[in-house]
Protein backbone atom coordinates (compact mmCIF):
# COMPACT_ATOMS: atom_id res chain seq x y z
CA UNK A 1 0.00 0.00 0.00
CA UNK A 2 1.24 3.47 -0.87
CA UNK A 3 0.73 5.78 2.12
CA UNK A 4 -1.50 8.80 1.70
CA UNK A 5 0.45 12.03 1.10
CA UNK A 6 0.75 14.50 3.94
CA UNK A 7 -0.77 17.15 1.65
CA UNK A 8 -3.16 16.31 -1.15
CA UNK A 9 -2.57 17.83 -4.57
CA UNK A 10 -5.88 19.54 -5.32
CA UNK A 11 -5.51 21.45 -8.55
CA UNK A 12 -7.35 22.92 -11.52
CA UNK A 13 -6.16 23.47 -15.06
CA UNK A 14 -6.53 26.93 -16.52
CA UNK A 15 -5.39 28.94 -19.55
CA UNK A 16 -3.18 31.99 -19.11
CA UNK A 17 -5.01 34.01 -21.76
CA UNK A 18 -8.24 33.64 -19.76
CA UNK A 19 -6.85 34.98 -16.49
CA UNK A 20 -7.81 38.64 -16.44
CA UNK A 21 -7.55 39.05 -12.67
CA UNK A 22 -5.04 36.68 -10.98
CA UNK A 23 -6.04 37.87 -7.51
CA UNK A 24 -9.65 36.99 -8.14
CA UNK A 25 -9.13 33.54 -9.64
CA UNK A 26 -6.57 32.38 -7.08
CA UNK A 27 -8.54 33.69 -4.12
CA UNK A 28 -11.57 31.73 -5.36
CA UNK A 29 -9.45 28.62 -5.89
CA UNK A 30 -8.11 28.86 -2.35
CA UNK A 31 -11.61 29.41 -0.94
CA UNK A 32 -12.74 26.29 -2.78
CA UNK A 33 -10.07 24.16 -1.14
CA UNK A 34 -7.58 24.00 -4.01
CA UNK A 35 -3.87 24.31 -3.38
CA UNK A 36 -2.45 24.24 -6.91
CA UNK A 37 -3.14 25.47 -10.43
CA UNK A 38 -1.77 24.16 -13.72
CA UNK A 39 -1.75 27.00 -16.23
CA UNK A 40 -1.27 26.65 -19.97
CA UNK A 41 1.30 29.12 -21.25
CA UNK A 42 2.27 27.74 -24.65
CA UNK A 43 0.99 25.67 -27.56
CA UNK A 44 3.70 24.30 -29.81
CA UNK A 45 5.64 27.14 -31.34
CA UNK A 46 3.30 29.81 -29.99
CA UNK A 47 3.59 31.42 -26.55
CA UNK A 48 0.94 33.16 -24.46
CA UNK A 49 3.47 35.01 -22.32
CA UNK A 50 6.59 37.09 -22.92
CA UNK A 51 8.66 34.19 -24.22
CA UNK A 52 11.92 34.57 -26.09
CA UNK A 53 11.10 31.56 -28.27
CA UNK A 54 8.95 31.59 -31.37
CA UNK A 55 6.02 33.90 -32.11
CA UNK A 56 3.76 35.36 -29.46
CA UNK A 57 0.04 35.75 -29.54
CA UNK A 58 -1.25 38.92 -27.94
CA UNK A 59 0.02 38.96 -24.38
CA UNK A 60 -2.73 38.41 -21.81
CA UNK A 61 -4.53 41.72 -21.48
CA UNK A 62 -1.46 43.58 -22.83
CA UNK A 63 0.40 42.86 -19.60
CA UNK A 64 4.14 42.41 -20.18
CA UNK A 65 4.57 41.32 -16.55
CA UNK A 66 1.76 38.79 -16.65
CA UNK A 67 3.81 35.77 -15.58
CA UNK A 68 5.49 37.54 -12.68
CA UNK A 69 2.24 39.03 -11.40
CA UNK A 70 0.35 35.75 -11.78
CA UNK A 71 2.97 33.74 -9.89
CA UNK A 72 3.03 36.37 -7.11
CA UNK A 73 -0.77 36.32 -6.80
CA UNK A 74 -0.79 32.52 -6.64
CA UNK A 75 1.82 32.61 -3.86
CA UNK A 76 -0.22 35.10 -1.86
CA UNK A 77 -3.18 32.73 -1.85
CA UNK A 78 -1.22 29.56 -1.13
CA UNK A 79 -1.62 28.20 -4.66
CA UNK A 80 1.33 26.29 -6.14
CA UNK A 81 1.50 27.36 -9.77
CA UNK A 82 2.62 24.87 -12.41
CA UNK A 83 3.02 25.86 -16.07
CA UNK A 84 1.99 23.46 -18.81
CA UNK A 85 2.80 23.35 -22.51
CA UNK A 86 0.95 21.73 -25.41
CA UNK A 87 4.20 20.31 -26.70
CA UNK A 88 3.76 19.06 -30.27
CA UNK A 89 0.59 20.68 -31.72
CA UNK A 90 1.08 23.65 -34.04
CA UNK A 91 -0.13 26.68 -32.12
CA UNK A 92 -1.13 28.94 -35.02
CA UNK A 93 -1.24 26.85 -38.22
CA UNK A 94 -1.93 29.86 -40.46
CA UNK A 95 0.83 32.06 -39.04
CA UNK A 96 3.88 32.93 -41.14
CA UNK A 97 6.11 31.12 -38.66
CA UNK A 98 4.12 27.88 -38.77
CA UNK A 99 3.89 28.01 -42.57
CA UNK A 100 7.67 28.31 -42.76
CA UNK A 101 7.91 25.00 -40.93
CA UNK A 102 5.92 23.12 -43.59
CA UNK A 103 8.48 23.13 -46.43
CA UNK A 104 11.14 22.24 -43.85
CA UNK A 105 9.29 18.96 -43.26
CA UNK A 106 8.52 19.79 -39.65
CA UNK A 107 4.77 19.09 -39.80
CA UNK A 108 3.50 15.56 -39.35
CA UNK A 109 2.02 13.58 -42.24
CA UNK A 110 -0.86 11.12 -42.13
CA UNK A 111 -0.68 7.79 -44.02
CA UNK A 112 -2.12 9.48 -47.12
CA UNK A 113 0.59 12.14 -47.15
CA UNK A 114 -1.61 14.96 -45.86
CA UNK A 115 -0.23 17.53 -43.44
CA UNK A 116 -1.26 17.29 -39.79
CA UNK A 117 -1.13 20.41 -37.64
CA UNK A 118 1.41 18.83 -35.32
CA UNK A 119 5.19 19.07 -35.19
CA UNK A 120 6.91 15.78 -35.99
CA UNK A 121 8.93 14.36 -33.07
CA UNK A 122 11.43 12.69 -35.43
CA UNK A 123 12.64 16.16 -36.45
CA UNK A 124 15.48 17.31 -34.13
CA UNK A 125 14.56 21.03 -34.42
CA UNK A 126 11.07 20.22 -33.13
CA UNK A 127 12.46 18.30 -30.15
CA UNK A 128 14.82 21.20 -29.49
CA UNK A 129 11.89 23.63 -29.44
CA UNK A 130 10.01 21.39 -26.99
CA UNK A 131 13.10 21.29 -24.77
CA UNK A 132 13.83 25.01 -24.92
CA UNK A 133 10.21 25.93 -24.20
CA UNK A 134 10.10 23.82 -21.04
CA UNK A 135 13.58 24.84 -19.90
CA UNK A 136 12.75 28.52 -20.32
CA UNK A 137 9.88 28.16 -17.85
CA UNK A 138 11.97 26.19 -15.34
CA UNK A 139 14.90 28.58 -15.56
CA UNK A 140 13.28 32.00 -15.83
CA UNK A 141 10.18 31.76 -13.61
CA UNK A 142 9.67 30.60 -9.99
CA UNK A 143 6.87 28.19 -10.85
CA UNK A 144 6.50 25.08 -8.70
CA UNK A 145 6.36 22.75 -11.67
CA UNK A 146 6.26 22.30 -15.43
CA UNK A 147 3.96 19.87 -17.18
CA UNK A 148 4.05 18.12 -20.53
CA UNK A 149 0.74 18.08 -22.39
CA UNK A 150 0.08 16.69 -25.87
CA UNK A 151 3.45 15.00 -25.55
CA UNK A 152 2.34 12.44 -28.10
CA UNK A 153 0.98 11.96 -31.61
CA UNK A 154 -2.55 13.14 -32.40
CA UNK A 155 -3.60 9.51 -32.99
CA UNK A 156 -2.37 6.49 -34.91
CA UNK A 157 -2.69 8.70 -38.02
CA UNK A 158 0.67 10.33 -37.30
CA UNK A 159 3.38 10.37 -38.34
CA UNK A 160 4.32 8.87 -41.72
CA UNK A 161 6.58 11.56 -43.17
CA UNK A 162 9.74 10.85 -45.17
CA UNK A 163 11.99 11.39 -42.16
CA UNK A 164 9.96 8.99 -40.01
CA UNK A 165 10.24 6.40 -42.78
CA UNK A 166 14.00 6.89 -43.14
CA UNK A 167 14.54 6.71 -39.39
CA UNK A 168 12.47 3.54 -39.17
CA UNK A 169 14.28 1.83 -42.04
CA UNK A 170 17.58 2.71 -40.39
CA UNK A 171 16.27 1.28 -37.12
CA UNK A 172 15.25 -2.09 -38.60
CA UNK A 173 18.11 -2.28 -41.09
CA UNK A 174 16.04 -2.71 -44.23
CA UNK A 175 13.71 -0.87 -46.60
CA UNK A 176 9.94 -0.99 -46.17
CA UNK A 177 8.70 -2.11 -49.53
CA UNK A 178 5.03 -1.32 -49.00
CA UNK A 179 4.94 2.04 -47.21
CA UNK A 180 2.95 2.90 -45.18
CA UNK A 181 0.68 -0.16 -45.36
CA UNK A 182 3.28 -2.45 -43.78
CA UNK A 183 3.49 -0.26 -40.66
CA UNK A 184 -0.23 0.38 -40.21
CA UNK A 185 -2.48 -1.72 -38.00
CA UNK A 186 -2.51 -5.35 -39.23
CA UNK A 187 0.65 -4.65 -41.24
CA UNK A 188 3.67 -6.91 -40.92
CA UNK A 189 5.74 -4.19 -39.23
CA UNK A 190 3.01 -2.59 -37.11
CA UNK A 191 4.46 -3.54 -33.72
CA UNK A 192 7.96 -2.49 -34.74
CA UNK A 193 6.66 0.86 -35.96
CA UNK A 194 4.71 1.33 -32.73
CA UNK A 195 7.97 0.90 -30.84
CA UNK A 196 9.67 3.43 -33.12
CA UNK A 197 6.90 6.00 -32.67
CA UNK A 198 7.07 5.58 -28.90
CA UNK A 199 10.84 5.99 -28.97
CA UNK A 200 10.56 9.37 -30.74
CA UNK A 201 8.24 10.71 -28.03
CA UNK A 202 10.22 9.14 -25.19
CA UNK A 203 13.40 10.63 -26.63
CA UNK A 204 11.84 14.10 -26.43
CA UNK A 205 10.83 13.53 -22.81
CA UNK A 206 14.22 12.09 -21.89
CA UNK A 207 16.16 15.00 -23.40
CA UNK A 208 13.82 17.64 -22.04
CA UNK A 209 13.53 16.33 -18.49
CA UNK A 210 17.31 16.06 -18.21
CA UNK A 211 17.69 19.66 -19.35
CA UNK A 212 14.98 20.86 -16.95
CA UNK A 213 16.64 19.17 -13.99
CA UNK A 214 19.97 20.67 -14.95
CA UNK A 215 18.65 24.23 -14.64
CA UNK A 216 16.18 23.62 -11.79
CA UNK A 217 16.68 20.37 -9.83
CA UNK A 218 13.84 21.13 -7.41
CA UNK A 219 11.03 21.77 -9.89
CA UNK A 220 8.24 19.20 -10.24
CA UNK A 221 8.06 17.61 -13.70
CA UNK A 222 4.68 16.11 -14.57
CA UNK A 223 2.75 14.98 -17.62
CA UNK A 224 -0.92 14.86 -18.60
CA UNK A 225 -1.32 11.40 -20.13
CA UNK A 226 -3.98 9.15 -21.60
CA UNK A 227 -5.69 7.35 -18.74
CA UNK A 228 -6.48 4.15 -20.60
CA UNK A 229 -4.41 0.98 -20.51
CA UNK A 230 -0.73 1.82 -21.13
CA UNK A 231 -0.64 -0.39 -24.22
CA UNK A 232 -3.55 1.52 -25.75
CA UNK A 233 -1.71 4.78 -25.11
CA UNK A 234 1.38 3.35 -26.76
CA UNK A 235 -0.39 2.10 -29.89
CA UNK A 236 -2.79 5.00 -30.32
CA UNK A 237 -0.62 7.98 -29.45
CA UNK A 238 2.94 6.71 -29.13
CA UNK A 239 2.80 7.71 -25.47
CA UNK A 240 4.76 5.18 -23.41
CA UNK A 241 4.15 6.88 -20.07
CA UNK A 242 4.75 3.69 -18.07
CA UNK A 243 8.30 3.65 -19.40
CA UNK A 244 8.75 7.31 -18.47
CA UNK A 245 7.89 6.44 -14.88
CA UNK A 246 10.24 3.46 -14.81
CA UNK A 247 13.08 5.60 -16.15
CA UNK A 248 12.39 8.34 -13.60
CA UNK A 249 11.75 10.96 -16.26
CA UNK A 250 8.75 12.37 -14.35
CA UNK A 251 7.86 13.23 -10.77
CA UNK A 252 4.10 12.91 -11.26
CA UNK A 253 1.42 11.77 -13.70
CA UNK A 254 -1.94 13.41 -14.31
CA UNK A 255 -4.15 10.82 -16.06
CA UNK A 256 -6.75 12.51 -18.25
CA UNK A 257 -9.92 10.90 -17.00
CA UNK A 258 -12.57 13.38 -18.08
CA UNK A 259 -16.28 13.50 -17.31
CA UNK A 260 -18.76 16.01 -18.64
CA UNK A 261 -21.40 16.02 -15.93
CA UNK A 262 -21.20 16.84 -12.23
CA UNK A 263 -23.14 13.70 -11.30
CA UNK A 264 -20.63 11.52 -13.13
CA UNK A 265 -17.74 13.25 -11.36
CA UNK A 266 -19.39 12.50 -8.01
CA UNK A 267 -19.28 8.79 -8.79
Amino acid sequence: MIPAPATEFRAAWTHSHRIEDPEDIFSRMAAGGLNAAIMRVRRGETAYFDSKLGPLVQLPFDNDNFMEETIAAADRHGIDLHAYVNNFPIGQPKSDYAQQLRPQGRWQKDPDGNDLEWMCPSEPPNVELVKQAMVELAREYPVKGVQYDFIRYPSDRGCYCDRCRAKFEERIGKQVENWPQDVLRDGALYEEYTDARCEHITNAVRITSAAIREVNPDIVISAAVFAQDPEQARHGAGQDWLRWCKEGLLDALCPMSYVYYTAAFGQ
